[in-house]
């Protein structure tokens, strides 16, 4: 799937916020969820991040007066939890256009940010099985009619 992080934000506290490179948002207090993988890199640039233990909780800060400007969250869990739990305030949250790009990591093959991964013991060789059984699978659901109504649902291209 293609669902990306994306800077959330809720209208009713401000708008406006923009960013061309992954330093420019050292100008706002940032929203997380405690286990992402951008902690590493918002900690290391000494960025003004509160994390949260669910992600509703960290939507929640985002619609304090005093709470977070932006929330990082993978895109279609973020829009589903708020549809679920706040369908009369949906209205009111959006995410930045633009895609954040993290720093480059310097080990080799490191999770990009922008993507959901399945991850497997590459060392145990049932594991591997089951990934190529799944990749398989994968391939296969997304000739379906099923997988484009998804798309459709949730606001990704069809």
């Amino acid at each position: 799937a293609e669902s990306t992080t994306k800077l959330f934000y809720y209208k009713p506290m401000g708008s406006g916020y923009v960013f061309e490179k992954f330093g420019d948002l050292k100008n706002y207090h940032i929203g997380g969820v405690t286990g992402y993988f951008y902690i590493e890199p918002f900690n290391a640039a000494n960025f003004h991040v509160t994390y949260s233990t669910t992600e509703m909780g960290a939507i929640g800060r985002l619609m304090k007066k005093r709470g977070t400007n932006l929330l990082l969250l993978n895109e279609l869990v973020g829009w589903h939890l708020i549809k679920t739990n706040l369908p009369a305030l949906a209205k009111n949250f959006a995410t930045l256009e633009k895609r954040l790009q993290m720093p480059a990591k310097e080990k080799a093959g490191s999770p990009s940010s922008n993507n959901l991964m399945l991850m497997v013991n590459k060392n145990n060789p049932v594991f591997l099985k089951t990934l190529e059984e799944f990749n398989r699978a994968l391939a296969s659901f997304k000739q379906t009619e099923e997988y484009r109504a998804i798309r459709v649902k949730y606001g990704l291209a069809p």
